[in-house]
């Protein structure tokens, strides 16, 4: 049997189905992959996975560093995500013995890279665009609800729409984020600000939207619904945060992730614990969310004065006495050993 790119993608999509990965990201495997497989055929003059060898990688990467996406050329980290879902699929393919060797074993595959701190919206920002959600149309209380509890948990945009009515527990001030990035479940805390406009879209909003549809709600357990009825997407939620972002007088690129890395950068900057901040983003190691963060150097220095001991206020550096000795000492006036 041909290992050709429609036998390979069956085989994988269903192996990344299987190892419960997010619908978002198998869709990225497979379109990476698809991505090497089109340039293979071109280029190479090969269809079959067999085929593959360490030059064909060494050539696809060397591919990459001169393409361009919209006229720009391909950053580090894009290069680098296709090149490592490409690993995936071998990585896999190799487990199973549908190639006898693996193409990427020996490659190096670290590269100078120069990270993009992942930007987050200043505090006062943040206020005035949620604020600006004013009025009383039913659309209006959802995207109130729906941003104030974004920026809340920190939650991603993925999360958010896969929340069911049932996943909501107003009482106890918890969400219930079932199958998460990894496929894990975790619990996460409610504030009270949030809460309330949440409870406010259940009793006032939700139960308008879809009313039109003879056929009822398509997803009557989804907890943010489109005016048709719908579960919203991701892009959805994205468009909706734009129009509101502009309109509350900010300039500049967002996205619904830069809501949640607003939501880390602004706990931590509060002097939140990073093991706390790990659990409620739902990552897997401190690593995940040390790289997620950064801190302006003004957050920096209150979290240094509030908690080194020998920064804060309990710590005296030096009597005047030990200060003038030091001056001496420096001046050349006293023996080192005095």
């Amino acid at each position: 049997m041909a290992m050709t790119w429609t036998t390979v993608k069956n085989l994988f999509e269903g192996y990344l189905s299987n190892r419960s990965f997010s619908r978002w990201t198998v869709t990225r495997y497979l379109r990476e992959a698809d991505a090497f497989f089109a340039w293979l055929a071109k280029e190479r003059g090969k269809t079959d996975a067999r085929e593959v060898d360490k030059d064909d990688i060494a050539a696809y990467r060397e591919f990459l560093r001169s393409s361009t996406r919209h006229g720009k050329a391909l950053s580090d980290g894009t290069r680098r995500g296709m090149v490592f879902s490409v690993r995936r699929l071998f990585l896999f393919l190799a487990k199973y013995e549908y190639v006898l060797a693996n193409p990427f074993d020996g490659i190096d595959l670290d590269e100078v890279t120069v990270r993009r701190l992942r930007t987050s919206i200043p505090e006062e920002r943040m206020h005035r665009l949620l604020d600006g959600i004013e009025g009383t149309r039913m659309t209006r209380i959802r995207d109130r609800a729906l941003f104030e509890l974004l920026y809340g948990t920190g939650l991603r945009a993925g999360e958010v729409c896969g929340l069911d009515l049932a996943d909501v527990d107003l009482a106890n001030g918890t969400l219930f984020v079932r199958r998460g990035k990894g496929g894990k479940d975790r619990v996460v805390p409610l504030g009270a600000n949030a809460a309330t406009w949440l409870d406010l879209y259940l009793t006032h909003a939700r139960p308008k939207f879809g009313l039109h549809r003879a056929e009822g709600l398509e997803e009557p357990e989804a907890l943010f619904l489109t005016v048709r009825g719908k579960r919203m997407s991701w892009a959805a939620v994205n468009s909706q945060l734009k129009q509101h972002y502009t309109k509350s007088g900010s300039d500049g690129t967002v996205c619904a992730h830069m809501v949640r890395h607003s939501f880390a950068t602004h706990v931590l900057e509060g002097g939140a614990g990073v093991k706390q901040v790990k659990d409620i983003l739902g990552h897997a190691c401190f690593e995940s969310t040390v790289i997620y963060t950064h801190f302006s150097v003004k957050g920096l220095r209150r979290i240094m004065k509030r908690y080194h001991p020998r920064e804060n206020e309990l710590f005296t550096e030096m009597t005047e006495e030990e200060r003038g000795r030091i001056v001496r000492l420096l001046r050349g006036a006293v023996d080192e050993t005095e």
